[in-house]
Parts: structure tokens; C-alpha cells; sequence
């Protein structure tokens, strides 16, 4: 149920996207990676359960339609993913035929949904992850980001990196 929430929620978000006029063609969707200096990420469960915090290596920015981003932090076995739209006055990324982007520093992103994942030994989900409608904020700057998310039911999301 939380998936079908959360799919629901970012098909809304891409729909006003497509409503206020962002552009959809080729050039207005990719992807930017990097590796990270230092990362740590933080989720804490709905009980207030602190789980293991865990330090991540790589950030990855995606951009599926301009004025939509998910900010992806990558450690070893896990990932934690926050998806939103840009703040009011912000810039996309700008991005090249072949999905290559450039971030605009600084940006930041109103979050409305949080994940988190188990990955393979290959870097692949292992399986669906548990993303929830969640509210907060991304700073994205050009040598720290930090994101975090607060469910209705008190679940947090914090990360924290430099590049």
C-alpha cells in the first residue's frame, strides 16, 4: 500500500510539472553522480528505533522531468532516496542528449517522499523499496548536502555528505 501512496505521489508531482510548463523533451531529463568525501545516513523507524546509522560513498541527483529530483545516497548494502520538486525560484539541472547533467548550485528540494532499500552484492535493489510520503527539504550545495524527511507517523530520514 505504501508503494501504490508513493507511486501515486510522484505521478502527481510529475503531472504539475507537466502543467506549469517544464519541458519535457530530450534534454531536460538525466542523471549526475559523484563519489562522496564523507556521507552518513540516519533513519529512524516509526517506534522511535534508531537503526544502525550507516556511512555512504556516492550521491546520485536524477532528474525524470525538469523541476522533479530524487537525491540518492549510495553505502554498501543500502540506499536512502529523497524525491521532490524543486523550491520556487529554482533551477533544474541541466542536462545533454545523452543524459549527462550538471547540478546548479546552490538548489533546493521540497521533499515528499523518502526511501529506503536493501541492495545486492551487485549494487541492485533486493527488493521493493520502503518509500513513504514524508515532508521535508534538501539543501544541495556545491560541497555539502543534506537532506532529511519526517513521515506523518514520526519515521525519519537524515543524510548528510560532502563532496
Amino acid at each position: 500500500m505504501r508503494q501504490i501512496a508513493s507511486c501515486f505521489s510522484l505521478g502527481a508531482l510529475a503531472l504539475a510539472a507537466l502543467a506549469s510548463g517544464s519541458r519535457v523533451d530530450g534534454e531536460g531529463f538525466g542523471r549526475w553522480e559523484t563519489s562522496l568525501d564523507s556521507c552518513q545516513l540516519e533513519h529512524r523507524s516509526a517506534t522511535g528505533l534508531r537503526l544502525p546509522n550507516q556511512d555512504c560513498q556516492r550521491l546520485r541527483l536524477d532528474q525524470n522531468i525538469e523541476g522533479l529530483l530524487t537525491a540518492r545516497f549510495l553505502a554498501p548494502g543500502q540506499e536512502m532516496v529523497f524525491a521532490g520538486s524543486l523550491a520556487s525560484g529554482q533551477r533544474p539541472m541541466r542536462c545533454n542528449n545523452d543524459g549527462a547533467c550538471k547540478p546548479e548550485w546552490p538548489t533546493q528540494l521540497i521533499v515528499q517522499t523518502a526511501a529506503d532499500a536493501g541492495l545486492d552484492g551487485r549494487g541492485l535493489p533486493g527488493s521493493m523499496p520502503s518509500a513513504r510520503l514524508a515532508q521535508g527539504h534538501c539543501e544541495l550545495q556545491k560541497r555539502v548536502i543534506q537532506c532529511q524527511a519526517l513521515a506523518a507517523d514520526g519515521e525519519e530520514w537524515r543524510a548528510k555528505s560532502t563532496l
